[in-house]
């Protein structure tokens, strides 16, 4: 009697066993499972120049945050990720090269590793473990093992990179956010000139900042209404 008793207890502990490790392999491919569509998220994400130490971030349907440095995982706006960021964000074209990787000696087939290569590596390397890290905490997005948070430029230099977030940014870019108001006071000519700036602006990185084309569309109508300018005088003008 006793044995059996026994053998009921250890075949309940058994099962009982048995069904925690399978709800706890449950939950952890859950956990694991990466976000649908998780690339076109990223693509979605919007980031913008606040200061040296912090950004805001525009996650798709939800209005811009900013966000310090310390909030997004780096120690602080000294380190050396960060800095490399905050090169790339507020410079023209927001892409970056790590130069080639490696160099061969003099009259020899050996190949030496360069370590500015790897250097720079390690810093965007670093930069992107802790953004994908504050995407999983703060939109309990998950990435792919592997995931990455740039690519290549596929028309651009030999090697140039750039991140898959959109990029604005209002420190290296002077633009001049003017009224309708003050637009429509510009001379013909100078309203032609106003319109070119802008749309050769707008074709050299059409991701760059909203406002330029918001800017552009707004002179357009000026243009129309002012001057007179015909439908098919704004088409050779501008091709958005």
């Amino acid at each position: 009697m006793n044995t059996t008793v026994e053998c009921q207890v250890l075949f309940h502990q058994f099962v009982d066993f048995i069904s925690q490790n399978k709800n706890v392999s449950i939950r952890e491919i859950k956990e694991t499972t990466p976000t649908n569509d998780i690339d076109s998220k990223v693509r979605q994400l919007e980031i913008s120049y606040e200061s040296d130490s912090s950004i805001s971030i525009k996650a798709p349907g939800k209005k811009s945050i900013p966000y310090d440095c310390r909030h997004l995982g780096f120690r602080d706006s000294e380190t050396k990720a960060w800095k490399y960021f905050m090169d790339i964000v507020s410079g023209n074209t927001h892409s970056f090269n790590w130069g080639p990787a490696y160099e061969h000696k003099e009259n020899s087939r050996v190949r030496l590793k360069i370590k500015n290569y790897d250097a720079q590596w390690k810093l965007c390397d670093e930069i992107c473990k802790r953004f994908k890290s504050f995407f999983e905490k703060e939109f309990g997005w998950n990435f792919p093992k592997g995931y990455k948070l740039y690519e290549y430029i596929v028309l651009g230099p030999d090697g140039e990179r750039r991140f898959k977030f959109r990029i604005n940014n209002s420190k290296s870019v002077s633009i001049d956010f003017s009224s309708e108001d003050s637009l429509s006071a510009l001379e013909e000519v100078d309203l032609l000139s106003k319109v070119k700036k802008l749309n050769s602006e707008y074709k050299s990185d059409p991701e760059l900042s909203d406002g330029i084309l918001d800017e552009l569309v707004v002179a357009l109508n000026v243009g129309r209404k002012k001057y007179g300018w015909s439908e098919k005088k704004l088409e050779e003008m501008v091709v958005i």
